[in-house]
């Protein structure tokens, strides 16, 4: 699946919440990417080649920080917490998500790419 590119702002020191909807296009119609039984993780680096993510996020703990909230409907969220995002000393960050079926594997594209 090809990425979609949001752009969002994170408050530093302040709890962040933010729900994300997967779509894909099948025979000329947007429907949900139905997420039940697939992992998601987030990584964020200052630069999309660098080797060491400032921030990685993941349905499977640790690091946690995303719950599929409605598989069927394509949702996900993701949560940093106020000690987490109080951390964040940048002005500008790239991330991307990869949906897989199994941990350690992708699903071919990425699934939500972007500035914070």
């Amino acid at each position: 699946m090809p990425a979609g590119t949001y752009n969002f702002e994170i408050e530093q020191g302040a709890t962040f919440t933010k729900v994300f909807r997967v779509r894909q296009k099948q025979d000329g119609q947007w429907s949900p990417f139905i997420l039940t039984g697939y992992t998601i993780r987030m990584m964020a680096r200052h630069n999309y080649g660098d080797a060491t993510p400032v921030i990685s996020l993941s349905t499977i703990d640790p690091p946690g920080g995303i719950v599929i909230t409605d598989g069927p409907g394509g949702a996900f969220q993701i949560t940093l917490t106020k000690p987490q995002t109080a951390l964040l000393n940048f002005t500008e960050i790239r991330y991307d998500t990869q949906v897989s079926r199994f941990p350690g594997e992708g699903c071919g594209g990425q699934g939500v790419q972007g500035l914070h």
